[in-house]
């Protein structure tokens, strides 16, 4: 029984898929777009940090805006958005 089951681990183990190979490279190597634009930033130099990486800079930057204006909200406009939807629930029913 115990030779079968190391057969069967065998055969499996065989026939399972290899790490994929993407294109993109090994992860922790200095080809890695975001792990090099990181190093550079790390390294003092953020004037330069965007200059070979425009489109990430252009989507990351839009994405701390976003953020930036989602999480600087007012705790005004929030109790506004609670009284607006309180009243629209009691509405409905």
């Amino acid at each position: 029984m115990i030779l079968r089951a190391i057969f069967w681990i065998a055969v499996v183990s065989f026939f399972m898929p290899r790490e994929p190979d993407l294109g993109l490279g090994r992860p922790g190597s200095e080809q890695d777009s975001m792990g090099s634009l990181m190093a550079r930033v790390e390294a003092a130099e953020p004037a330069k940090a965007c200059d070979d990486h425009e489109s990430a800079c252009r989507v990351g930057f839009s994405l701390l805006g976003a953020f930036q204006s989602a999480a600087v909200r007012s705790l005004d406009a929030v109790k506004a958005d609670i009284e607006q939807s309180k009243a629209k629930r009691s509405v409905d029913n």
